[in-house]
């Protein structure tokens, strides 16, 4: 059963990365840690959850992760709210992270350790999509 799809290589434009398990997570992490440097975050979504009538998800959550500091981001969007983890280190600048050659920014106090950042996204997907609780949040635009 497929729990969720993934984006973060080009080919998966046309036809995504499938989640099912916590393996499967984990692999797609390790790929996003493997160093390519325009490869960094990943979307996914969960399929629980329903589509809106434009056939797109009702939800965005992204994850990216640097392979350097041991850390990543996650955001979760959903009803015209996004939110971005909460790390305890302000960079006082932007992350910036890459899906597929594509730039994504995020709050310069947004990174968590690896271990967090890989429970986090086994909580969406096995929850059917809902806003991981085993992170702090705050609001990001």
């Amino acid at each position: 059963m497929t729990r969720a799809e993934a984006y973060y290589r080009r080919e998966h434009r046309e036809s995504p990365a499938v989640i099912e398990t916590a393996e499967d997570v984990d692999r797609m992490i390790d790929y996003l840690l493997s160093g390519e440097e325009w490869h960094t975050a990943a979307s996914v979504g969960s399929t629980d959850r329903p589509l809106l009538p434009s056939g797109s998800t009702d939800h965005e959550f992204l994850v990216g992760v640097s392979p350097q500091k041991v850390a990543g981001v996650i955001t979760f969007g959903c009803g015209g709210q996004t939110l971005a983890t909460l790390g305890a280190v302000d960079s006082g600048d932007e992350l910036r992270y890459h899906i597929a050659g594509h730039d994504y920014y995020f709050p310069g106090n947004s990174e968590i350790p690896l271990d967090r950042v890989r429970e986090a996204v086994k909580e969406f997907v096995f929850s059917g999509g809902q806003r991981p609780t085993c992170v702090d949040w705050q609001p990001f635009d």
